[in-house]
């Protein structure tokens, strides 16, 4: 799939115009932000080839998650990293959950230095700048940093 933005579609299916924002692969999502806000998302996605899709309303999730869909969908965005993790991983999913219930979500300003200590870490929002192994890099939205663990840039999510 190929996320665009602006634009329009032939009747070919061709793109004409616009921004490539991002190609989508098997096992990515696309469109939840839209379902937080339940505002209109301005981009289109395209499948390059044939495509199967795993598609659901809001309307459909909130009568299954509850309205607090944001709470529910941070929640498994922080279980997925978890399960990224090479240490973390290897607990059960119940022990996962105690463990995402432990955690705390912490904001910092542009430049905020993050305190020393820290084992482990996804970024939520935004993005940090810093060191690995004497290199320096950049993780960005479901990025993880796990001690001791070499950076390998891990996230495929567009919002």
């Amino acid at each position: 799939l190929k996320t665009v933005k602006g634009g329009s579609v032939k009747p070919s299916g061709e793109f004409d115009g616009g921004v490539e924002l991002s190609h989508i692969g098997p096992g990515d999502c696309f469109g939840e932000s839209a379902l937080l806000t339940d505002a209109l998302v301005d981009s289109t996605v395209l499948t390059l080839r044939r495509a199967e899709l795993l598609c659901i309303s809001s309307r459909e999730l909130r009568e299954v998650l509850g309205v607090d869909l944001r709470a529910c969908l941070e929640r498994n965005f922080l279980l997925t990293g978890l399960k990224k993790s090479p240490a973390l991983s290897q607990f059960s999913s119940t022990q996962q959950y105690e463990i995402l219930k432990a955690m705390i979500i912490n904001e910092y300003r542009a430049g905020q230095k993050i305190e020393d200590g820290i084992r482990f870490l996804i970024v939520l929002e935004g993005s940090l700048r810093g060191n690995s192994q004497g290199s320096a890099v950049v993780l960005e939205r479901a990025d993880w940093y796990e001690e001791g663990v070499p950076f390998v840039h891990r996230s495929a999510t567009l919002l």
